[in-house]
């Protein structure tokens, strides 16, 4: 649960720097998530949670997102994981790579879903397919284990070389590991 909820906060982050939150006048998602990071006014969960659904409910994929990971987290609101899902599910589908990645560690824990290693295999490789390095990493481990599907070294070392080359450092461990080059 740590790694998900750190996985969650850390693209959150990163979409916000990137500027997939509109910036500008009383925008909902900006609003939304100056109370979730106490910037410049008091930090508060709650207040946070409303305006996230107020975008959510109007499809901004970050806010969906971002409403499924409060959810899951239990920050503003009772921990729910049908509404993680059904939440992070909506981003997913609108191709959010974090709310992918999220979906399928949703789908292999079969947090607020039931456990499915077909919907697992198909939202990690979604994400990492859009450059994830995390997503890269999880799909490496899922081949290298054989996580629900069959093991399968080649494919798991194609994954952890791509994620190796973006800078996932337990990607380069295993790939150090074994003397390979990515």
């Amino acid at each position: 649960k740590k790694l998900f909820f750190s996985v969650m906060c850390f693209s959150a982050a990163v979409s916000f720097a990137e500027g997939d939150v509109k910036i500008g006048g009383y925008d909902k998602t900006y609003k939304a998530h100056m109370y979730y990071e106490g910037a410049d006014v008091a930090q508060n969960y709650k207040e946070s949670l409303t305006w996230l659904k107020k975008s959510a409910e109007q499809g901004d994929a970050y806010a969906q997102y971002k409403l499924g990971s409060m959810y899951y987290g239990g920050e503003g609101v009772a921990q729910n994981y049908k509404e993680a899902f059904k939440w992070t599910k909506k981003s997913a589908e609108q191709g959010d790579a974090e709310a992918q990645l999220m979906l399928g560690v949703m789908y292999y824990k079969g947090w607020g879903v039931a456990q499915n290693n077909k919907e697992t295999l198909k939202w990690y490789k979604k994400s990492a397919e859009q450059g994830n390095a995390m997503a890269q990493f999880v799909l490496g481990l899922t081949y290298y284990n054989g996580n629900g599907v069959e093991q399968n070294n080649k494919e798991a070392f194609k994954w952890f070389k791509k994620a190796a080359k973006q800078g996932n450092e337990e990607a380069r461990k295993i790939m150090d590991e074994y003397n390979l080059k990515y």
